[in-house]
């Protein structure tokens, strides 16, 4: 078992209400016997986003905001393309291998879901040596 399960968004300020409903589900249906990385990945994230979703952390749950700036600047990644259904922010996930490189797994979710049960379930699943599940 691991010693935490991360958890992690790729969002933007236009997301913040979505994700604080989403997060504020994930820590209701946790195990509290377990703890949770959540990590937010965002560019140029506002103090106040920042302090409303940080309100959520609790004993077994903590809330880690990563500006992906440098990492696209780092990597060479320019020229991101959005649309209406596309952002920007939906391009920060290609950064969690290199975000996150000693982590075993980590569990990508969209900023507008709803957690009905606890994660780590998901997190637990064999992938039986398959990179992405």
């Amino acid at each position: 078992m691991q010693e935490y399960y991360r958890i992690v968004f790729s969002t933007d300020e236009n997301f913040v209400n979505y994700l604080a409903v989403c997060i504020q589900s994930l820590i209701e249906n946790s195990n509290k016997n377990k703890k949770y990385i959540i990590s937010i990945l965002a560019k140029g994230f506002s103090e106040n986003s920042k302090r409303i979703l940080s309100h959520f952390e609790c004993e077994n749950v903590k809330i880690e905001f990563y500006d992906v700036k440098e990492k696209l600047k780092e990597l060479n990644i320019t020229g991101l393309k959005e649309d209406l259904h596309w952002s920007i922010a939906a391009y920060y996930r290609i950064l969690i291998p290199f975000l996150f490189p000693y982590d075993k797994k980590v569990l990508y979710l969209d900023s507008d879901v709803i957690a009905l049960d606890d994660v780590s379930k998901i997190i637990d699943v064999d992938l039986e040596n398959k990179q992405i599940g």
